[in-house]
């Protein structure tokens, strides 16, 4: 009711900005490209319809989809990325409501291809997909490509991503002693966060 009457309010359109209409504008075209994929033919390749069924997944459709595209595996790979890393779908205005990037992150935990490692370690420093990117690189079992970014110098806001994911896996004697020896670097010293999961991830059994 709300809605209709701001839309037969006097002036409506000037509620709007104009950041807000090139915004909807935008998404209505998102909206078109998806039903165009609907429109076409089934093809040998059906990659960009398991992408629009798992963009336009409701809740309860979401682990169908997921596993749909799963299925698929290694193939459907570049489109997953593209997905996980497209922006403008981490708004709840365009298709999907906002959870397409973070479907992505999860199917790619469930295809298991090392090459989705660094897309999943960037998408870590996303609100939308950090949660599910994180849980995918512990599917992937990157724990060596995150040793690696925390043992090198100098410490930076990667170190710090690297350490807050290991924090997520299962504990390791390794990893732990590998942890523990970074603690004492001059340049680890001067990050408080950095030394609280580094510290966390040293406890280890």
């Amino acid at each position: 009711e709300r809605i209709e009457r701001l839309a037969n309010a006097p002036h409506a359109e000037n509620l709007l900005t104009d950041g807000d209409r090139q915004k909807i504008t935008e998404a209505l075209e998102s909206y078109q490209q998806l039903r165009a994929i609907y429109e076409l033919e089934k093809t040998q390749n059906p990659n960009p319809r398991l992408i629009a069924d798992l963009i336009l997944s409701e809740e309860e459709e979401e682990e169908a989809a997921i596993a749909a595209v799963a299925a698929a595996g290694p193939a459907i790979l570049s489109e997953l990325i593209e997905l996980l890393k497209s922006e403008p779908l981490t708004d709840p205005l365009f298709p999907g409501y906002g959870e397409g990037p973070s479907l992505a992150a999860r199917a790619l935990g469930m295809i298991g291809d090392a090459r989705a490692t660094i897309p999943l370690f960037e998408a870590v420093d996303e609100e939308a997909t950090d949660e599910e990117a994180t849980s995918a690189l512990v599917k992937l079992d990157a724990r060596d490509f995150l040793l690696k970014i925390i043992q090198a110098t100098p410490a930076t806001s990667d170190t710090e991503r690297a350490a807050s994911i290991l924090a997520s896996f299962p504990p390791d004697e390794e990893t732990a002693r590998i942890c523990r020896e970074q603690i004492e670097r001059l340049d680890v010293k001067t990050n408080p966060t950095l030394v609280i999961y580094l510290t966390k991830i040293g406890r280890a059994p």
